[in-house]
């Protein structure tokens, strides 16, 4: 059995084609360029402003049978907003604005609403934090329920290397999401091998440790020599000096077409490369294409 009977092919287009995140209608026309591909069966976008253009989103997505992710972490890191703040507050705002996010999302006809936790208070404020996490995930969930068959996913940080994340490290991102699918079971973690790596733990053991909750995986490289300039969570390409290879990469998806996975959605891959202004972003979105391809179409092997 080849990996693609496992994992299916997303494009995080808010990365890849980073130049036009914060356009609207260029962003259109990417999801229905990435649908025309015939290979993509989900798309990644932020979110979608204007209100023709969610309705042409949902369209494009329901005439070519894609799924679609919508990411709230540029918008509320836009507006210096965190779901897990300690400030009442900014925890008000951010509230208000996951509510209207996820309303945006439903309007694109949205499979998943993904979020991140936000920065880590310290080792004397996290469980606070966590408690406020758990409060705020909550509520969306809730809100979720007129919109049918929507999940929640929760991307894990780095805790020390970069982002600092308050939900990062493996053991404690389980126990949390543990907490949250006690209630909530359409709960998942959005797995990212750049801040797993920069967490410096083993990725399969990981990814065996967490695969009961992993919803979708993101193939992410990163440098890990803490004396280098590139040190970090850059959204770097694949490749040297980082440690993401094709065979690293095939590695993760081998271990986690083997583990035990939700069985009740579908599960995708995408590679989480930043394309820049100065970048041919065609070309990199074909590099990034073939790089998946040549592992989704290897045999899962014992």
């Amino acid at each position: 059995m080849k990996i693609k009977e496992v994992f299916q092919p997303s494009i995080l287009i808010s990365e890849v084609f980073y130049p036009y995140v914060d356009k609207d209608d260029q962003l259109v026309r990417l999801v229905e360029w990435a649908a025309k591909q015939r290979f993509y069966t989900g798309v990644e976008i932020g979110a979608v402003y204007d209100a023709a253009n969610r309705k042409t989103v949902r369209r494009i997505l329901e005439e070519n049978g894609i799924l679609l992710t919508s990411w709230a972490t540029r918008d509320l890191g836009d507006r210096n907003l965190t779901p897990a703040s300690l400030d009442t507050e900014v925890r008000r705002k951010t509230d208000e604005r996951l509510k209207e996010l996820l309303e945006m999302a439903a309007e694109c006809g949205a499979a998943n609403f993904c979020l991140i936790s936000g920065p880590d208070p310290g080792a004397g404020k996290r469980e606070e934090a966590k408690d406020v996490f758990f409060e705020t995930v909550c509520r969306v969930m809730e809100r979720m329920h007129p919109y049918g068959e929507m999940n929640l996913m929760i991307e894990p940080l780095d805790r020390f290397a970069h982002k600092k994340g308050l939900i990062g490290p493996t053991d404690e991102s389980m126990e949390f999401i543990s907490r949250v699918r006690r209630e909530h079971p359409n709960c998942y973690f959005s797995w990212d091998s750049a801040h797993v790596a920069l967490n410096e733990e083993n990725l399969t053991e990981s990814i065996e440790e967490s695969a009961s909750c992993i919803g979708q995986i993101h193939l992410a490289n990163a440098v890990l020599d803490r004396g280098s300039r590139l040190y970090g969570d850059w959204h770097m390409k694949v490749g040297e000096p980082g440690f993401l290879t094709e065979e690293t990469g095939y590695g993760i998806l081998n271990a986690a077409s083997k583990a035990a996975l939700p069985r009740d959605m579908k599960h995708f891959v995408s590679v989480e490369v930043r394309g820049m202004e100065q970048d041919d972003l065609l070309a990199g979105e074909a590099g990034l294409r073939a790089f998946l391809n040549g592992i989704l179409e290897r045999e899962i092997t014992a």
